[in-house]
């Protein structure tokens, strides 16, 4: 069973697909989300930050807490 990465469970949080939420909330193209989360590249940590911020946004939106 291969293991979720970071960027992969924030973006099924938004339940978007990987060219939405690139462009949308990362800046970044699809095939660049792709690369991210099947580990063909590094995420940068940039990358990550923005996501999370997001995830924290849509957390607070949704009344939810995340402890990131």
């Amino acid at each position: 069973m291969e293991e979720i990465t970071e960027i992969e469970r924030i973006r099924k949080k938004f339940r978007a697909t990987r060219e939405a939420f690139g462009r949308v909330f990362l800046g970044k193209s699809g095939t660049m989300v792709k690369y991210y989360e099947k580990g063909y590249t590094k995420t940068p940590d940039s990358v990550l930050r923005i996501a999370h911020i997001w995830e924290n946004f849509l957390d607070s939106m949704n009344g939810t807490k995340n402890d990131k």
